[in-house]
């Protein structure tokens, strides 16, 4: 009888433990805890997208957007839901302006607010070779080049930071002067002007069609077709021969380039 009231008792106290240990475990489960994002506010370029990651949260969300419009938000909850991995919140750029999103959490009933700038859109380009290296700065293999939508253009030197980057600051950046597109005598060109004045003109050649998609809707140039432009592989490719000297810049788009946050 004793044995069996102290295997009753020992019965009893295994299973406080295992539901102790249960319960601390699912209050340590980042599935109870509430979504955090890196930052507060993002940007977003209209008409491109961009995904962010985010940790924590019941992977069971519902989205609003305030105004309506501005940005599209998909939530993608998949890899976290079978591993833990970081979910991603996926932003598609609809109208240039602000707005608020709220992920509402549904096991939890929480809410984040994230704020999203939709900006005007831009391309940034990574300086990839030169065939003949002048003494300007801004050829060196590395730097980075940006044509916003409105014509201004901005300019990165990478050995003004010792920390390798996709993402420059404001403090980094160069803001240069404006650009514009042009054909003439069937060649297509892009002129650079300078603050200062100076003005520099560069042939495009070897270009891929999407360079050019996204350069000429900007330009309002008239459409050509893709072999037109040139027969390269690479995507966004920006392949400039200087007019006056023959110098070869060429510049390679990464989708991973952006501008700082509150710039445009």
């Amino acid at each position: 009888m004793k044995q069996a009231i102290m295997s009753l008792k020992i019965l009893y106290a295994l299973s406080l433990l295992l539901i102790t240990v249960t319960a601390c475990e699912e209050n340590h489960s980042p599935r109870n805890k509430p979504i955090e994002f890196g930052q507060s506010e993002y940007g977003v370029r209209d008409g491109f997208t961009r995904t962010i990651p985010f940790k924590k949260g019941s992977a069971d969300y519902t989205v609003t957007v305030t105004p309506e419009g501005i940005v599209d938000v998909t939530i993608d909850t998949s890899p976290y839901k079978v591993r833990f991995e970081q979910q991603k919140m996926i932003l598609k750029g609809e109208k240039i302006g602000n707005a608020t999103v709220t992920i509402h959490d549904n096991e939890q009933n929480l809410d984040t607010h994230i704020t999203v700038n939709v900006t005007i859109p831009y391309l940034g380009f990574k300086s990839m070779y030169v065939a003949e290296e002048p003494d300007d700065k801004w050829f060196t293999e590395g730097n980075m080049l940006f044509l916003c939508s409105d014509y201004r253009f901005f300019r990165f030197d990478t050995s003004s930071t010792s920390i390798a980057t996709d993402n420059p600051t404001i403090e980094q950046l160069t803001h240069m002067g404006t650009y514009s597109m042009s054909q003439v005598d069937g060649e297509n060109r892009i002129t650079f002007r300078y603050g200062t004045g100076e003005e520099k003109t560069y042939r495009l050649t070897k270009n891929s069609a999407d360079t050019f998609e996204v350069l000429r809707d900007w330009s309002k140039l008239p459409h050509r077709e893709p072999a037109e432009w040139g027969d390269v592989t690479l995507e966004y490719l920006l392949f400039m021969t200087d007019i006056a000297d023959g110098i070869k810049w060429a510049y390679l788009e990464y989708y991973s380039l952006t501008l700082p946050e509150g710039l445009l």
